[in-house]
């Protein structure tokens, strides 16, 4: 947020919705002081490590042994319904290249 950067583990489960398009949602887990900047922010960006640019809505918060965590739903580079599977297809800005 405001061009800050903060180290984050996802895990998400992804699935078909209407008319074809998938929506995702899941958990974030990072430090307690980067979630509490997040909370109730609408549309935090999260740039995966394999460059999949998603914008995230987190929600309850909760402390966990590593950190914290919330529940998150996610918009943007997510995956595609294509030949039947669900799958990543390369970065947004690596098609775009």
């Amino acid at each position: 947020m405001d061009g800050e950067r903060a180290p984050a583990r996802f895990e998400f489960e992804c699935y078909l919705a209407k008319m074809g398009s998938v929506a995702a949602s899941g958990e974030l887990t990072t430090s307690p002081s980067a979630l509490k900047k997040m909370h109730g922010v609408r549309d935090v960006d999260f740039l995966a490590d394999t460059g999949h640019h998603l914008k995230l809505t987190l929600s309850d918060k909760k402390a966990t042994p590593t950190g914290a965590s919330a529940d998150v739903v996610a918009a943007g580079d997510l995956p595609v319904f294509k030949d039947g599977v669900l799958q990543w297809l390369e970065p947004a800005d690596a098609r775009a290249a």
